[in-house]
């Protein structure tokens, strides 16, 4: 059914592409799905063919196909399934490599998804290198995803004392400083301070405070400390 409605172009959205792509990928549908991967639906259904071919051993063979189509692709659409096939057979340099060149891009940026990659890896300081390697244009753009994530990689390495440097030359108004800058605190030990920083930014939801208190075991205090609900619906602007 899915395969005549598509071939009769009988479909609007694009999942009925992907219901048809996992269905025959979970079928062993191997040719149905080349074609699909490979035709005119390929910006939808090559992911599918590219990873079932690896599923069956076939990884070289998949890396070619989604290099080829890469290679004749203005759009950047399929360098992220090439990327997760060289982060899984842990060719990590070439992964960041073939996602390089969107790392300046306003549409099909890959930076972010290549520096969670290079994060799950353990390999924070190369992460913290490609962050650190946009220029001063691109950090004004992106100024709160940027120091965030810059705050966020050099507590994930455990290096502490200068993510809260970091912190601490930011504007104090920018989105997100101080959640992350809790969040450090919390992760070394400084437990208080990261509560007091939480509770005295009028910005910062009282969840964030009541969920720091519930991982170090205070659910009670961390109830007691909630607004009620009539006090948040008070508060929403849709309330």
């Amino acid at each position: 059914m899915l395969g005549a409605d598509i071939a009769a172009g009988r479909f609007l959205v694009e999942n009925t592409l992907t219901a048809y792509a996992e269905l025959l990928k979970r079928n062993g549908r191997m040719e149905e799905l080349r074609e699909l991967g490979t035709g005119e639906h390929a910006h939808v259904g090559l992911p599918y063919y590219a990873r079932a071919l690896e599923d069956r051993g076939q990884a070289d063979e998949a890396e070619t196909v989604l290099r080829r189509f890469i290679a004749a692709d203005e759009w950047d659409r399929f360098r992220w399934p090439l990327i997760e096939l060289l982060g899984r057979q842990g060719r990590i340099e070439e992964a960041v490599e073939v996602g390089r060149p969107t790392f300046d891009h306003h549409d099909a940026c890959l930076l972010e998804s290549v520096i969670h990659l290079l994060a799950e890896a353990g390999r924070f300081d190369d992460a913290l290198a490609i962050l650190d390697e946009r220029d001063a244009e691109y950090i004004d753009e992106h100024s709160s995803w940027f120091h965030t994530n810059r705050i966020w990689l050099l507590g994930e390495a455990g290096r502490y004392e200068e993510a809260l440097a970091h912190a601490a030359m930011l504007p104090t108004d920018l989105y997100g400083l101080t959640s992350s800058t809790a969040w450090i605190l919390e992760q070394a030990g400084r437990v208080e301070e990261a509560l007091g920083l939480l509770r005295a930014d009028a910005d910062v939801e009282a969840w964030e405070a009541a969920a720091l208190l519930v991982r170090h075991g205070r659910a009670d205090e961390a109830i007691d400390s909630m607004p009620s609900i009539a006090d948040l619906r008070a508060a929403s602007r849709w309330g």
